[in-house]
């Protein structure tokens, strides 16, 4: 190396220590070897005793602590390397290493009620873990389940776990809409709960609950994880069409989502932008009826006038919107074959936003208000149950469309 007067590094973390000379080499070793009229393996020979004697000198010094924490989401992304690894090249090694990491982080890494733990150290697991611990781990069970599955190892373990832990972590981290937060709802040091779709060095962790879903759906057929994906995938959808680069994880499994139900194209997805004074993610519909009590004897009808109420820069479709795939403005009784009703929906104004492509239409939504009147009517048959009305709406901008909502009217039904 060359010594420099006056050093040739400081450290811009400890800059009081001041310069010093850090020993680099000049140039290669057979360049070295040669300006030196050495052989280079007499160059390398005193270059390996030359640092022998500098790490024996360093190592007198007070050493970096080790970060040799364990944790759960990363063990579940190496898990599912592993699981992939050995279904590509063939090689047991790695799914043997895959089910001791799984059976390790089931045994050491949850609480006395069966909840994950984020860190483990020393023996001590610690923290409860966050929505990336859940769904990282997850996607290392279900690798290991395909894996296993593929190579004659049946074994239940894991998808059971996989799915125990879904149902964990949706109870955690999903408000009522289905919607996932990355954090927990009991974190007192955060001011928001954040639903992150950007994938940086690590995948969103929503988006690979997202395709968790998708992955049990295929396990099991069960269509409850398809819905769950369209929730999951509602907030985010501004996200993605803004940066379909920076979330491309969740792009992914809309792809995979459109290939299993090309349907789902027409119900998934939130509005972002917001109407003045909503908060995120509440409704902007509301729904007025006048009395809390309406009775209905033998042989009676009676009307029911309801005003739908819809925020500024938002509109539902019609009950009969002249688009198909967009879920209709309805209104019915549930609960009760004693009642029934009938109404007369009004038409709508004809959408002329940008949302829907050239060729298809005309689209009809009611924005601003719409009122309904409603006629129940006492049927033939025997009272029994509990009759609720139900109106069920979709919620649109100019942008995309949220999942549709069902709305329980807040009007008892007696006999």
């Amino acid at each position: 190396g060359v010594r420099k007067e006056g050093g040739n590094f400081t450290d811009p973390h400890h800059p009081e220590e001041g310069p010093t000379n850090i020993l680099v080499l000049q140039a290669r070793p057979d360049a070295l070897a040669k300006r030196m009229d050495m052989e280079i393996e007499d160059l390398l020979a005193r270059q390996q005793a030359i640092d022998e004697t500098l790490l024996e000198v360093r190592s007198r010094r007070p050493q970096p602590r080790l970060d040799d924490k364990s944790l759960t989401a990363w063990n579940g992304l190496m898990i599912a390397g592993f699981a992939d690894g050995a279904m590509a090249l063939g090689d047991e090694r790695y799914l043997d290493a895959a089910e001791k990491a799984a059976r390790g982080v089931l045994l050491t890494m949850r609480d006395g009620k069966g909840e994950l733990l984020r860190t483990s150290r020393d023996g001590e697991a610690k923290t409860p873990a966050f929505l990336e611990d859940y769904a990282f781990f997850i996607k290392g069970l279900l690798a290991l389940h395909r894996t296993n599955a593929a190579s004659g190892r049946a074994d239940l373990t894991y998808i059971n776990a996989a799915n125990d832990l879904t149902e964990r972590a949706i109870a955690i981290f999903a408000d009522e809409s289905g919607a996932l937060h990355d954090t927990r709802p009991d974190q007192s040091d955060l001011i928001v709960r954040t639903h992150s779709a950007l994938d940086g060095a690590l995948p969103s962790a929503i988006s690979v609950m997202i395709h968790n879903y998708l992955d049990l759906y295929e396990f099991t057929k069960d269509e409850v994880h398809l819905r769950r994906v369209v929730e999951a995938m509602a907030p985010i959808t501004s996200d993605m069409r803004a940066t379909p680069v920076g979330t491309i994880n969740s792009v992914r499994a809309l792809y995979r989502l459109l290939v299993v139900d090309p349907m789902s194209s027409n119900i998934f997805g939130p509005a972002e932008a917001e109407a003045p004074g909503l908060a995120g993610g509440a409704d902007p519909v509301r729904i007025l009826a006048p009395g809390e009590r309406l009775l209905l004897g033998p042989g009676q009808s009676k009307e029911l006038p309801i005003r739908i109420e819809i925020a500024e820069g938002f509109h539902i479709n019609a009950n009969d919107p002249g688009v198909e795939g967009l879920v209709p403005l309805e209104v019915r009784v549930v609960g009760s074959g004693a009642v029934e009703v009938e109404v007369e929906y009004p038409a709508g104004e004809v959408y002329t936003g940008a949302a829907v492509p050239e060729g298809i239409g005309p689209l009809r939504v009611h924005s601003g208000a719409v009122e309904l009147m409603l006629r129940l009517r006492r049927t033939d048959a025997p009272w029994s149950g509990t009759p609720i009305i139900e109106v069920t709406y979709q919620v649109c901008t100019d942008r995309e469309c949220r999942a549709p909502r069902t709305a329980e009217l807040d009007v008892a039904i007696d006999p």
